[in-house]
């Protein structure tokens, strides 16, 4: 009877390598410094731009409302970076109102 390779063959044991956890954490520091400091344009953030753009052509204002954290200030601060254009960018009282309105 032929032998089985398998039972000649030895046993490797493969070993994880060696986390260094300085080097870990700065990784995990970099990653999160890249998403606060850059913007990822999505397609709710191009209606969001289209309904500006036209705002800004019609020389009139509105008002974004939304939960908080989804990207309204960070989405309004890269359009007005944008090809550096003249608009001007108020916080507003939560209590205030305004007619014409975009929920983001």
């Amino acid at each position: 009877m032929a032998r089985s390779q398998l039972a000649i063959q030895s046993s490797l044991e493969a070993l994880a390598p060696e986390l260094d956890l300085n080097a870990q954490l700065a990784k995990v520091v970099e990653v999160e410094e890249i998403f606060n400091n850059c913007f990822i344009p999505t397609d709710r953030a191009s209606e969001y731009f289209k309904w500006l753009d036209e705002l800004r052509i019609l020389k009139q204002c509105g008002r974004v409302i939304g939960p908080r954290d989804v990207g309204k200030s960070r989405a309004s601060f890269h359009y007005r970076e944008e090809d550096r254009k003249k608009l001007s960018y108020v916080r507003a009282w939560s209590a205030s109102s305004s007619k014409r309105q975009k929920h983001y």
